[in-house]
């Protein structure tokens, strides 16, 4: 079985979790733009506190190697119910999909806004965090 999980937020991960669990052989690609997981309500606190952002912000690189689920860097440009069209031009076929994505989060400091799409790091987010934190102290 393969199957498709869209977002790589808090329901894309345990989607995750519970696929594998249920099945050890499942092939998983994820499709999130981010290298990073991040807990995006620490973000009020993280513009302010650099040791809350480095504790809300997690590799995704390294989560998906240990749950042996292959990342890919892009959006969903085209979904049918059976195949993925990706904005780097890759073609995803599968037989189960989750779309897990978005949060109701307005706040560009969040991590709600455009994603800085298939080149911000954990580094990139963090200054991100510093600069919205500095814009807010000024």
């Amino acid at each position: 079985m393969k199957c498709l999980v869209i977002g790589g937020g808090f329901g894309g991960l345990a989607a995750i979790k519970g696929l594998r669990k249920a099945d050890k052989t499942v092939e998983i690609v994820l499709v999130e733009p981010k290298e990073y997981f991040e807990i995006a309500w620490a973000a009020y606190r993280s513009v302010f506190d650099e040791t809350t952002a480095d504790g809300s912000l997690f590799d995704l690189k390294a989560y998906c190697e240990s749950m042996n689920v292959i990342h890919s860097k892009t959006v969903v440009s085209k979904l049918t119910s059976e195949q993925a069209t990706l904005a780097n031009g890759e073609t995803v076929t599968f037989d189960v999909a989750v779309v897990s994505t978005g949060s109701g989060y307005k706040w560009d400091a969040c991590g709600r806004g455009p994603p800085a799409f298939g080149n911000e790091s954990i580094q990139a987010r963090k200054a991100i965090l510093k600069a919205e934190g500095a814009k807010l102290v000024d």
